[in-house]
């Protein structure tokens, strides 16, 4: 039996990482509901968001979805809803109606890291590395230590191989936030590999 060569083994590292790589929910802290609603329709949606955060929680996506949607359809401007609602439909490879509800939830919370994550994360795991890419670096840019997008975005460029200084930026805050000991060990490898690859860049210019 032949045994894997470190070359072969390296991308497999990778594809094993994207189990890792989940989406990211909105809480119900987020959740801010104009003053304008009477308070017992602000009671209502608030708990129509419980109610669809705990049937996720116990695996009931069908249910999780219709109270998601009965929220928006009550109060479209519910960002974290739409957010929560495009991971479910993600989950359940409704990628088109997905990426409807994170751009919705990316207008809605122009602050909000995770919609804007979430969208990569559909584009990466349909294999358009480039565009997932763009997405993790847009939500970088509304908070560059959002770790999920960093581990994205650092994940995308391994598999690109490319490396670039942002690239090795990028696992240095990971690693201030990494607790996980296979993501650790992963961006330890990453950061030698970005910068071997900038050094021989150098050399050759």
């Amino acid at each position: 039996m032949t045994r894997p060569t470190q070359t072969t083994l390296r991308p497999l590292v990778i594809v094993a990482l994207a189990v890792l790589l989940g989406a990211c929910s909105s809480s119900r802290r987020t959740v801010t509901i104009s003053p304008e609603f009477r308070a017992d329709q602000q009671q209502r949606l608030v708990k129509s968001i419980d109610l669809a955060s705990e049937a996720s929680r116990t695996d009931d996506p069908d249910k999780a979805m219709d109270l998601y949607w009965q929220a928006v359809t009550e109060y479209p401007q519910l960002a974290p809803a739409w957010n929560n609602l495009g991971q479910l439909l993600m989950e359940h490879e409704r990628a088109l109606e997905a990426a409807d509800a994170f751009q919705t939830a990316m207008q809605l919370a122009p602050g909000d890291p995770r919609p804007v994550y979430n969208m990569g994360l559909l584009w990466d795991r349909k294999g358009f590395r480039q565009r997932a890419r763009q997405y993790y670096l847009d939500a970088l840019s509304r908070d560059p230590y959002f770790l999920n997008a960093l581990r994205g975005s650092i994940r995308a460029d391994a598999l690109l191989y490319e490396a670039t200084d942002d690239t090795r930026s990028q696992i240095e805050r990971a690693l201030l936030l990494e607790k996980n000991p296979e993501w650790e060990k992963w961006l330890r490898g990453q950061k030698i590999r970005v910068e071997n690859q900038l050094s021989t860049i150098k050399t050759y210019r």
